[in-house]
């Protein structure tokens, strides 16, 4: 899976543990994805986000396995979008130690109609075993990229 790198602008993640977070960023010509939710929290660097929101920029996966022979529990998903109005979200099912990819796109502009009807011919009813390192970026806890916010007076 390869949407390009500098091609995505937005990834809502929603991890395993901890809480669901967006990242941004305004234009192809931005270096960094900025933390835009949730509220009171702020990332660690200014490119803290840029693994968990470039992970779908290249993808290889380990296996493939029809999805409805696949048993588990989904426990986390990834939604990237592009700057050409496509969105492609993965479900992640847990198997055992074993985390799965089942890939759906949509297009959120008419430009991108065509490219999500063919990833979606290409990927609908499989699912894709992904390597610990794919799983990482993926799906990285918030609190791995930021820190909440200390408001004036919590200093320790």
């Amino acid at each position: 899976l390869s949407l390009g790198t500098n091609d995505i602008a937005r990834a809502d993640i929603q991890p395993e543990a901890g809480p669901a977070y967006r990242l941004e960023r305004a234009s192809t010509a931005s270096r960094n994805f900025a933390l835009r939710r949730p509220a009171g929290w702020q990332t660690i660097t200014a490119a803290a986000g840029n693994g968990p929101a470039a992970a779908l920029g290249r993808v290889r996966f380990r296996d493939v396995r029809r999805a409805d022979r696949l048993g588990g529990e989904f426990v986390a998903h990834h939604t990237a979008e592009t700057f050409s109005g496509l969105r492609v979200r993965i479900d992640v099912k847990a198997l055992g130690e074993t985390r799965w990819a089942l890939i759906t796109a949509s297009a959120i502009t008419d430009d991108a109609a065509a490219e999500a009807s063919a990833l979606n011919a290409l990927t609908d009813g499989w699912a894709y075993l992904m390597s610990d390192l794919t799983i990482d970026r993926l799906i990285r806890p918030l609190d791995r990229i930021a820190d909440p916010r200390q408001e004036a007076g919590d200093a320790p």
